[in-house]
């Protein structure tokens, strides 16, 4: 069984000409969403064994958010530039080729690459994942690479 976790960042700052986005923080309303979806999440489901978070430091704090409240080391969360403005092919692939010696796995994103990539794995069109918003998704299969329908899910909001 592999559980999948899609999340889209936290609120962040709007658009500044004074920050880069790529530099974009959370706003208020956004660090105190992400503690509420970490103990959402957590009346139903299991620490993840991994975290992967895009570098923009509006999906490192949100990580770093959902890692306080799961007891997750902040030093393992594992942050890959390229989840930042890629297409979401590249996420499906990340999945595709994660260690099956992983059962469970957060992925943490942007829009539009984080909901184009769960509709990829539930098989149907999700319009639109608000900030935050947590896509629960579980394979009945023993490696990553050939997970397909999902067994069950669910989208925290």
């Amino acid at each position: 069984m592999k559980s999948l976790y899609l999340v889209r960042h936290s609120k962040a700052l709007r658009d500044d000409a004074n920050v880069k986005d790529v530099n974009r923080p959370l706003v208020e309303k956004g660090i105190e969403r992400a503690a509420k979806m970490a103990g959402i999440f957590l009346q139903k489901h299991n620490v993840p064994e991994l975290i992967i978070s895009s570098h923009a430091l509006r999906a490192k704090e949100t990580a770093s958010i959902l890692a306080d409240h799961f007891n997750y080391l902040p030093g393992n969360i594992q942050y890959d530039p390229l989840i930042y403005r890629c297409h979401y092919s590249y996420l499906v692939e990340t999945v595709h080729l994660l260690g099956d010696e992983m059962n469970s796995v957060m992925i943490i994103g942007h829009n539009p690459a984080i909901t184009y990539a769960a509709s990829h794995f539930l098989k149907e069109d999700l319009e639109y994942m608000r900030t935050c918003a947590i896509v629960c998704i579980r394979f009945a299969s023993d490696s990553w690479d050939t997970i397909h329908l999902p067994e069950t899910y669910e989208i925290i909001e």
